[in-house]
Order: C-alpha cells, then structure tokens, then sequence
C-alpha cells in the first residue's frame, strides 16, 4: 500500500486522523509492508474544529455531503478519544449516520458498513495507544526491536529517537513485521484487511 497527500490522486481509500501527523507518518511507514497496489489517500478534509473522534466523523460527514466518490475510508485514532465501539456507533448516528453492519477485527479495530442519505460506505477503524495515545505502541516497538525500556509518552519516545538519530518512519522501517503486528496489531490487523478486501 502507498499513502499520498493531495487532492488530484485516484485512492482506493481515503484516510481521516483524529489529531495527527504522527500517525500519518507511522501509517505511511507501516503500509509500504502490504498490498502496493493500493493507494491511502490523505485528503485535505474539510475544515472541523477539534481533535478526535468527533472532530472525524464529522470531516467525514462533510466529505460526504460534498459528493467525494470514495466508498472506502480509513480513520486512525488515539485511545483517548474512543473508548468502546458503542462510542464510535454512537458518533457516527449523532452526525446522521446508520450503522448497517459491524465486523470487529480486534478489540480495538473494526469495519463498519454505514449510510448517509443514499451514500452507503466502509468505514475501517484502528484505534492507536495501549490506553492512551500511538506513542504507547512505538514504545513497545522501540522495546520489540532494541530491548529499551521507554516511557509511553510523547516526550519520551520523541527523546529516544532523538537520542538515536531516527524518525518515527525509520522505526517501523528497521523493525521486523512481526514485531510491528505486536506493536501496533489494530492498525496492522486494519492494514491486512484493507489490503484483501476489493
């Protein structure tokens, strides 16, 4: 899979983030280990206030409502904003959505099938962070893959690549895929699907 940023680019799937470049730059490192003949698009969304799950499912709404053609769209977001899938329906009916069907993939990701108005899509839901946010699972991965034992916060995990001269890109690019899928499993187990599904 490929990630790209723009507006003029034919994607199989558009991708919505609930608070960050962070998690466009981990995405974008871990897709290149799956299906390349998809492409995840980041589309410049609409503009919504906030951060979260709220903030999404609406930039979403709006997507939808300005006629965008995609069926497919992958939203990545913090533990901290979704706690249950009842939150994530919960959402999507507030901002006029039915929820037709839910495939649970794991505890923390999952395929939901909904409609608005006449426009029925897939909507793919990886929710990042062992109990909080993304940087929980770099550090698990910084631990996977060199043995070291780092906070999982944003200051820490920022603090180790610094240390070790690394970006979050080449993190994931230097860990093996099983270490990844341990690390990261609801956006790995997410990324399999997307990546099998037509």
């Amino acid at each position: 899979m490929r990630v790209v940023k723009g507006e003029y680019v034919r994607a199989h799937v558009y991708v919505l983030v609930g608070d960050g470049g962070r998690d466009v730059r981990i995405l974008t490192a871990v897709a290149e280990r799956y299906n390349h003949g998809k492409v995840l698009r980041v589309p410049r969304t609409p503009t919504t206030a906030g951060t979260g799950l709220d903030s999404v499912i609406r930039a979403l709404a709006k997507l939808l409502d300005a006629r965008v053609v995609i069926d497919k769209y992958l939203i990545l977001i913090d533990r901290e904003h979704v706690k249950s899938l009842k939150d994530v329906k919960g959402k999507f009916t507030s901002y006029g959505f039915e929820v037709l069907s839910v495939e649970d993939l794991n505890e923390a990701s999952w395929v939901l099938k909904v409609r608005r108005g006449a426009k029925v899509i897939k909507v793919y839901v990886a929710v990042l962070g062992l109990s909080k946010r993304v940087e929980e699972n770099l550090a698990k991965l910084i631990k996977l893959t060199y043995g070291d034992d780092v906070e999982g916060s944003k200051e820490s995990v920022n603090k180790w690549l610094k240390e070790h001269g690394m970006k979050n890109s080449e993190l994931v690019s230097k860990a093996s895929r099983q270490q990844i899928e341990k690390a990261l499993p609801t956006l790995t187990q997410t990324l399999k699907k997307l990546a099998k599904d037509p």
